[in-house]
């Protein structure tokens, strides 16, 4: 079995998964489990909105910026950046249409409201399709062992923090979360068998 098709094997048990939970959690009340991680709202509120804010379109687009602009002074290849943030834009737009699809209304929030519907997270799905290839390129690279793995436990950490920060924010129930990670980690699958296969034609 190839690595192109094991990519895709998982991002459709992935995609599979995320439906199964969006059609579980449309249109009903929240579940125990919902109810039950929402205990988390309201800890660590300033922690929680910079985490949160970090995954807003202003801020991923001055960290797009700035690393398009640290691979051009360095002259590596700018088709990193570039496919991250292609990745990013198509995945949220298929996020937003998933909301609408699945039509769950969001919790009531702690500060600021937004007129969105709840699942899935985008900010779930940001922090694997943005944070997390970011991630992977790191892993992917040539750079010195310590600093790539001091880099994605950092960037790991940053992940968690934007996924707990929607609890602490009661921005999103814990299923939507869920969802949203399930959802980021099938399109990382997906854009990574895309690029294996691209790579594999052009050697």
């Amino acid at each position: 079995m190839t690595l192109v098709v094991q990519f895709l094997i998982a991002a459709a048990v992935l995609f599979a998964a995320f439906a199964v939970l969006g059609l579980a959690v449309a249109k009903r009340a929240p579940s125990g489990f919902d109810l039950t991680i929402a205990s988390l709202r309201g800890a660590g509120e300033s922690a929680a909105v910079a985490f949160t804010t970090t995954g807003r379109t202003p801020a991923l687009v001055l960290l797009s910026v700035s690393i398009a602009l640290v691979f051009a002074v360095m002259r590596w290849p700018l088709w990193i950046p570039a496919l991250v943030i292609a990745s990013q834009l198509f995945s949220q737009g298929l996020v937003e249409g998933f909301k609408r699809l699945y039509r769950r209304n969001r919790p009531d929030w702690l500060l600021r409201h937004e007129t969105g519907l709840s699942y899935p997270s985008g900010h779930a799905t940001t922090s694997v399709t943005f944070f997390g290839s970011w991630a992977a390129v790191l892993l992917l690279s040539p750079e010195p062992r310590v600093a790539k793995i001091a880099c994605v436990a950092l960037l790991a950490i940053w992940m968690l923090g934007i996924d707990w920060s929607r609890l602490a924010l009661a921005a999103h129930y814990a299923t939507d979360v869920i969802g949203g990670t399930l959802f980021g980690c099938g399109w990382l699958c997906l854009v990574a068998a895309a690029v294996v296969h691209v790579r594999g034609a052009l050697a």
